[in-house]
């Protein structure tokens, strides 16, 4: 597994309006070094939007990606698509 996140050559500016967080089509998975069609999904394309001032709570089983979606949205991994 990469120590660390590949940065682009020319990184968008980050633009923070009003706080708006937005996930589209985001998919992750923990099995990178493996074929595509191998990969086990721990995110497939979710969407949702939260809007400034909003509280979310984010429920589901153990091991169903709610400290994933935490750790993708700080960039302590890195998206494999959206």
């Amino acid at each position: 597994m990469k120590e660390f996140i590949d940065e682009p050559e020319n990184p968008e500016e980050c633009k923070i309006s009003l706080g708006r967080i937005e996930f589209k089509d985001v998919s992750f998975s923990y099995d990178t070094k493996l074929e595509a069609d191998q990969q086990t999904m721990v995110i497939d394309k979710i969407n949702f939007t939260v809007e400034a001032g909003q509280s979310v709570g984010i429920v589901g089983q153990t091991g169903s990606g709610k400290s994933t979606v935490m750790r993708l949205l700080y960039r302590f991994y890195d998206i494999m698509e959206g």
